[in-house]
């Protein structure tokens, strides 16, 4: 059985549409994709929107500038005001494309990173194919 870690959070999305708006966020981790988190945006209207992406990468962008293609971290500010952005492109459904930057108080990322790096230690991940082929073959 996977255990899964979450980290609620209010952050700020910034679109070239207009004004920072504001948002509740969810941050996921899994014991069954131990490589990855994932980003919940509850969207109103649109309804809610997962990102997922590689846990290392949000991780390097708490240190410095990170990503290549669709997903972009990084941190700004100073202290108590440091905060940290993740900018995603890409298809949301066959009719939305999205491009926005996510902001996030870095004391809310750094807390769950901390809880998934003591629940999963880095290079210690691990998925069990066998189960996952299993689980696949009986899918049909």
């Amino acid at each position: 059985m996977p255990f899964v870690i979450t980290e609620d959070c209010e952050i700020s999305v910034l679109t070239e549409a207009g004004p920072a708006l504001p948002l509740a966020a969810t941050l996921l981790y899994s014991t069954d994709d131990p490589f990855a988190v994932s980003v919940l945006l509850r969207a109103g209207e649109m309804g809610d929107i997962t990102w997922r992406f590689a846990r290392d990468l949000l991780s390097q962008g708490v240190r410095y500038p990170a990503g290549d293609g669709d997903v972009h971290v990084w941190a700004t500010g100073r202290g108590h005001h440091q905060q940290l952005r993740i900018r995603i492109r890409g298809a949301v459904d066959f009719s939305h494309d999205v491009e926005a930057t996510l902001v996030f108080r870095s004391a809310d990322v750094n807390q769950f990173l901390s809880r998934t790096y003591r629940l999963v230690t880095r290079g210690q991940e691990a998925i069990d194919f066998d189960r996952e082929l299993s689980m696949l073959l009986a899918e049909g």
